[in-house]
């Protein structure tokens, strides 16, 4: 079997490790040591997924979300807009995206609903999707250059603004929304509460939804729970599959040759530089999964093993065979916070 692992954020900036103790993953750690590495740039975090399963850019990753969220994503354009904490410090604007916030159900409600109100005359529309997700419909032609909410939370925001490509301005248009939400009734409870308020949103992973995307090659079994990995692989055809790892090596699935799996456990604990939950997550999969395809990779049940690792705009590669495996003992083990 040839497998192959894509884990967005497995790897984080070490400026943000260094005072923490890493992960204890010691599957990881040897896998990762005996490893042939390459590093390559990005356009963005996502767009390892999206090349893989087929889908070139500009990546639509909003119309694809917002179909699954059983909006009307078949029509015009989507993007994300990302309700956001924006705060002044010495080093200029912090943001905090929507996992930070834990914006309930009624608040969203509230929010959106004040938004359509203001937003009515220029032609676009915010809908609510599932899991915290808000976004915006507008006309075709009308997406722009945007950057990840990821990009953003430790990027200088004024570079990273969304950059018209039609009518609309919409860093006016997210300018303005800041002040639609700076005196909101939600804000002034979420404060009164010591809560964090919402006074913006964000906006990205825009497009419109693919008319065909055909099954990617060199894929016989994806495994993932990933919302747009799930959209991708309905989109295709892809089959996709919710099995353990013992069951890979079973027989039970047919005799899978080259497999893929996808983690995306690691996205909102990195999304909120939380270091600390990442850590934790790091060691979940190095458990449940890591250590079973170590040894199945030592067993001879798998022959190659592809481990990629993207993350702002950068993506770490690493490739081991069976062979590399059983004859790279003398490689030293280091942590994995060492290869970011």
């Amino acid at each position: 079997m040839n497998l192959e692992v894509l884990i967005p954020f497995l790897l984080l900036p070490a400026a943000l490790t260094k005072e923490t103790p890493p992960p204890i993953a010691p599957a990881l750690e040897r896998l990762l040591s005996r490893s042939t590495r390459r590093s390559m740039a990005l356009p963005h975090e996502h767009a390892a997924i999206f090349e893989r399963l087929g889908v070139a850019a500009p990546y639509p990753h909003a119309p694809l979300l917002a179909l699954g969220d059983g909006l009307p994503a078949q029509t015009d354009a989507w993007m994300f807009a990302e309700p956001v904490h924006l705060e002044a410090g010495h080093n200029g604007i912090a943001l905090f995206p929507a996992a930070y916030l834990e914006v309930t159900p009624p608040e969203a409600t509230a929010l959106v609903s004040t938004l359509n109100q203001h937003f009515e005359g220029d032609g676009i529309a915010f809908h609510l999707g599932f899991d915290g997700r808000w976004y915006v419909r507008h006309a075709t032609g009308e997406t722009p250059l945007t950057h990840s909410v990821e990009a953003a939370r430790t990027g200088a925001l004024a570079a990273l603004q969304p950059r018209s490509t039609g009518r609309l301005n919409w860093a006016s248009i997210q300018n303005e929304a800041q002040m639609v939400l700076y005196g909101h009734a939600v804000n002034r409870e979420r404060e009164t509460a010591g809560r964090p308020t919402i006074n913006g949103i964000w906006f990205w992973g825009g497009g419109e939804l693919p008319r065909g995307i055909a099954r990617p090659p060199g894929i016989d079994l994806l495994v993932s729970s990933s919302p747009l990995v799930q959209q991708l692989a309905s989109c295709s055809g892809t089959p996709l599959h919710d099995v353990e790892p013992h069951e890979l090596f079973s027989g039970r699935l047919g005799g899978a040759k080259d497999v893929l799996l996808v983690f995306d456990t690691l996205e909102r604990h990195a999304q909120n530089l939380d270091v600390a939950g990442w850590t934790d997550a790091v060691q979940q999969l190095d458990a449940a999964w890591f250590q079973p395809l170590l040894a199945a990779l030592a067993g001879g049940h798998i022959g190659q093993l592809r481990v990629r690792a993207p993350a702002w705009e950068l993506e770490h590669d690493f490739s081991l065979s069976r062979r590399q495996h059983a004859f790279g003992f003398w490689r030293r083990t280091r942590p994995i916070t060492t290869y970011a």
